[in-house]
């Protein structure tokens, strides 16, 4: 007798689950909704006003972030470095980005930094603000400046 409620529970928990899975192609139509969405880009260009070559190995930096709170960290939302290779100022950059990361309220800035021998060489010391400002810019041109190294 026990084995037989056992089994009719069994039967039931089993019934009961099946019932309230979500159907396999439900859940793949989310997935590729979710897949579908493009990414967004935020284009433009560096530059600096030394007029110094930069070698092959420099390495590029160019980082979207959202700076909402003053007290904290800014929150990295995309980021990509590229090398010289020979090629000299201005160079254009293209940064691609999830919009779904974007809270329309909060404040984002683009910043650039060129790295030579693994030192710091050229950074951005001015906000650039993209996306959700007055102008909902794509685009910036950027300006960096020479790190005094001599300290």
């Amino acid at each position: 007798m026990k084995l037989f409620r056992l089994l009719a529970l069994g039967a039931v928990a089993l019934v009961a689950t099946a019932c309230s899975t979500t159907p396999q192609s439900t859940i793949a139509d989310q997935s590729a909704t979710v897949e579908e969405q493009p990414m967004a880009e935020v284009r433009g260009t560096l530059t600096y006003l030394q007029r110094i070559a930069l070698p092959d190995d420099a390495v590029i930096t160019v980082t979207l972030e959202d700076i909402a709170f003053a007290d904290a960290p800014a929150e990295v939302i995309s980021q990509d470095s590229f090398m010289a290779e020979g090629n000299q100022v201005p160079f254009n950059f293209t940064l691609e980005y999830d919009p779904n990361l974007i809270n329309a309220r909060h404040p984002y800035n683009i910043r650039a930094r060129i790295d030579v021998d693994g030192q710091l060489m050229f950074t951005t010391d001015t906000i650039y603000p993209v996306i959700t400002n007055s102008e909902e810019t794509q685009q910036a041109h950027l300006i960096l400046r020479m790190v005094d190294r001599s300290k």
